[in-house]
């Protein structure tokens, strides 16, 4: 079965509560649900999708699909009111970095944060 990636900001953030529990039942329904956000490790996601999504995956800028693939998931259902940050980097469409305050060395550097707290960097060449 495939695995599904929800976005977090305007998808998940949008009703909590109600992704949760659809989140809740497609698990219930053999789906394994990751969150896939554009955020870096420095721009937290809430508690409530940290416990909804198996895990979380922190993109930092990159493109979503590019991610995962680097992490072997290549059968996704995609949920993301944005969906041209699947494909494409942040930089891609933006001609920039996003802007965070105090940027330290692997600010760009996806990360994985499982639902046991443990963390895992993404190389990306």
């Amino acid at each position: 079965m495939p695995v599904i990636a929800l976005d977090y900001d305007d998808t998940f953030t949008d009703n909590p509560h109600a992704w949760a529990a659809v989140v809740a039942q497609l698990t219930a329904s053999g789906y394994t649900v990751i969150g896939v956000t554009l955020r870096n490790r420095y721009m937290p996601v809430s508690d409530h999708y940290m416990k909804a999504c198996e895990m979380v995956i922190y993109c930092a800028g990159h493109s979503k699909k590019e991610v995962l693939a680097r992490l072997g998931y290549h059968d996704v259902i995609w949920i993301d009111d944005n969906p041209k940050y699947i494909v494409n980097s942040y930089a891609d469409v933006n001609g920039t970095h996003f802007h965070v305050e105090n940027a330290e060395d692997n600010l760009y550097t996806p990360l994985v944060v499982k639902s046991d707290g443990h963390e895992v960097e993404v190389i990306i060449q």
